[in-house]
């Protein structure tokens, strides 16, 4: 991975993007993610993208002046195929299902302009050795696409955790 992996730059010098509690595949709606992404917008002076507006789209035709990723939902990690695990995001039309797999990351997706990504979803570093020295999964699909960053989880959490933890981080991240 470390080819992959540049110098990181100040996280925030442009724009964040903040996504929450996605109207995405899994259906159950997360009212603390909702609440973390509008704290985190407001303590990086931006505004949240909410519920259907929190679309897969943003992330596959990401704005070249984003240079923070937070998205605050749910995620599935596919232990039996690592590469079809997920970040549920709001699908539109018929192109973006909402089901951001790391296989489509891997082939669609440039992150090469963003400092940081915090997927605060269930188990998002997870991951399964592959034949080689690789652990297959959403962070490593992510370090690929070109951020220097992840900040994600090997564990489900709750929502209300979630939501606590993010606050402290970005309470240290933004002073």
């Amino acid at each position: 991975a470390w080819r992959f992996l540049r110098r990181p730059e100040p996280p925030v010098s442009s724009r964040p993007l903040v996504l929450g509690d996605p109207a995405g595949s899994i259906g159950r709606p997360l009212e603390f993610a909702k609440r973390e992404a509008e704290m985190v917008a407001d303590r990086l002076g931006t505004k949240a993208l909410l519920g259907a507006d929190a679309c897969e789209r943003l992330i596959r035709d990401l704005d070249p002046k984003v240079d923070l990723l937070h998205i605050a939902g749910h995620a599935l990690y596919d232990g039996a195929n690592p590469l079809f695990s997920f970040i549920a995001l709001a699908a539109e039309g018929e192109e973006y299902d909402g089901n951001l797999e790391a296989q489509e990351i891997l082939a669609d997706v440039d992150l090469t302009r963003v400092n940081l990504v915090v997927v605060s979803g269930c188990s998002t570093a997870a991951g399964e050795p592959s034949a080689g020295d690789e652990i297959v999964g959403l962070t490593r699909a992510l370090l690929y696409a070109g951020t220097p960053t992840v900040l994600s989880t090997l564990w489900a959490i709750g929502d209300i955790a979630s939501t606590a933890l993010m606050d402290a981080f970005y309470e240290k991240f933004v002073s």
